[in-house]
């Protein structure tokens, strides 16, 4: 698919040692978007960056990335979607793969004037080969508004377990994959729970 085809779509991403996962990210949205925006975390320290810079040079996206110290997700998401200069916003994470085609993508942005924000359930995976469901979600996958246009009334809210603030109307759609056992170490996946009940406990004092 050539430039001139790309849709109106900016995919807005933050990330913070994001290597094992980004290419597969950025693969699954390609053919969809016409740029990316990606907020580096200021203490992220691996090849996440450049990685991004390379695929999106390979594969012709203008590439807007700007540097921020972390104070709390939300704060990071409205920086990035700030940042995107085209008419629609995807937000897919780096440990997340999006599933639709280009042909609905581009039915839903251009003959649904009155829709402002498009959503989609997500499945949480333990395997990349999508086998193994989560045991903690089996049956309870969540619900995203990932694909919005790109208004000023339209921005994320709260510290963690952000979500989007919207106009009323929207429609949903499409699967998003979510990795994120498969590419953290228990560890990982402990400090980043530890991280987000200080976001959750700053969030309750304020």
């Amino acid at each position: 698919m050539n430039k001139k085809n790309k849709l109106s779509i900016t995919h807005c991403i933050i990330a913070k040692n994001e290597e094992k996962s980004i290419i597969n990210c950025l693969n699954s949205t390609k053919n969809l978007i016409s740029e990316v925006v990606i907020i580096e975390d200021d203490n992220s320290r691996d090849n996440t960056v450049k990685l991004v810079r390379e695929f999106c040079y390979n594969n012709n996206l203008p590439l807007i990335h700007e540097i921020y110290k972390f104070n709390n997700f939300g704060e990071q998401r409205n920086r990035a979607i700030k940042l995107a200069t085209k008419k629609w916003i995807l937000v897919i994470d780096p440990d997340e793969e999006f599933e639709c085609s280009y042909e609905v993508i581009k039915d839903r942005i251009e003959n649904y004037p009155d829709v402002m924000v498009w959503g989609q359930p997500r499945k949480c995976w333990m395997d990349l080969a999508k086998t193994i469901e989560d045991p903690q979600t089996v049956g309870l996958d969540d619900f995203q508004h990932r694909l919005f246009r790109n208004r000023d009334d339209i921005r994320y809210v709260n510290k963690v377990h952000e979500y989007l603030t919207y106009p009323p109307k929207k429609v949903y759609g499409w699967m998003i994959n979510h990795f994120q056992f498969v590419y953290r170490t228990h560890a990982e996946l402990h400090n980043k729970q530890m991280l987000y009940q200080t976001l959750l406990d700053i969030e309750g004092k304020t």
